[in-house]
């Protein structure tokens, strides 16, 4: 019985497969949030409004930064496999800064929205649902403006797949 020695394209085969894999992935959870999920929470009642908004947002950044961290890397990996000096390379490259360029623009255009609807789920004060709900309509307006912030997130993931999947296929 003799080992052989592991195929190195078979091994960048999987890298691309999990790389591309985890960039849908990744995707369909950002822009699912914007389109299924925040329409769901401007259904509810204010105050259980901003308890789910904080409860998924936290959840989500559990999930989420991990998640970008490694599909980043892995559309650098497949860059510096295939190298820089053809488009396919160029196109990995790109596809990882889309991917990775989303805590930036977290930071940097979303962090005060997220930063106000956590200070107003702190100080919600539910006299009454009904009182609430017809008297906070500030709350309901930044849930539903972290939601159109948060399509730009989702049109980078989708660009930054679209390349990955496009240069792999």
């Amino acid at each position: 019985m003799s080992l052989s020695k592991p195929n190195p394209l078979s091994s960048l085969q999987a890298l691309k497969l999990t790389t591309l894999l985890l960039s849908g992935i990744l995707t369909g959870a950002s822009a699912s949030l914007s389109v299924f999920v925040v329409p769901r929470l401007l259904e509810s009642p204010v105050p259980l409004m901003l308890r789910q908004w904080v409860n998924t947002y936290h959840q989500g950044k559990h999930t989420m930064i991990p998640l970008t961290v490694i599909t980043s890397t892995g559309y650098f990996l497949l860059a510096s496999r295939v190298g820089l000096q053809n488009a396919v390379g160029k196109a990995y490259l790109a596809a990882g800064v889309l991917t990775l360029g989303i805590m930036p623009y977290t930071k940097v255009v979303m962090m005060g929205t997220n930063d106000r609807i956590e200070a107003r789920a702190k100080d919600v004060v539910a006299e009454s649902e009904e009182k609430v709900w017809v008297k906070d309509v500030g709350s309901r307006w930044l849930v539903d403006h972290w939601g159109v912030l948060n399509l730009g997130r989702a049109g980078m993931l989708v660009v930054g797949a679209v390349l990955g999947f496009g240069v792999s296929v």
